[in-house]
């Protein structure tokens, strides 16, 4: 079953405004520059370079469970955890440090082996954990 990410606000304002300055940085290093071609060349370059890497994020973060795993995959971040390594999930809380394939506040921390845990963000919180439940009923669900 795969399972699509949340949005937010905050998430579309950090990426919009991360967005505009590059296009705003591109604009007028051509524009005030004409005469150091290479170097605003490279300075596109790596510009669009990091905008295509934020919509592609956004655009390309899903969650997918088996009956054995948990996959998840945000742009160039993805990894599997085994549903029987899965000790804890913390509901409607956020993670502001660690692995983050993540588009959205208040989504699900997944506790796992020893000390491993990753932050996701489906779109549906409560049917996440439902589905993950139904595979392995002994994890213990905190909600915030």
């Amino acid at each position: 079953m795969t399972f699509k990410n949340r949005i937010d606000g905050f998430t579309i304002s950090i990426a919009s405004a991360v967005i505009l300055i590059c296009l705003l940085t591109i604009i007028f290093a051509w524009w005030g520059n004409a005469q150091t071609f290479g170097f605003n060349l490279w300075l596109t370059i790596l510009l669009l370079s990091i905008i295509g890497i934020i919509i592609w994020t956004i655009n390309d973060t899903f969650y997918s469970l088996t009956d054995k795993e948990l996959k998840y995959k945000s742009g160039f971040l993805n990894g599997v955890i085994t549903i029987d390594s899965i000790k804890e999930l913390e509901v409607n809380k956020t993670m502001w440090v660690g692995i983050k394939p993540a588009t959205a506040q208040r989504g699900i921390i997944v506790k796992y082996n020893k000390f491993d845990q990753v932050y996701i963000s489906p779109k549906d919180n409560e049917e996440f954990v439902k589905e993950l439940l139904k595979i392995k009923s002994e994890i213990k669900v905190n909600r915030y």
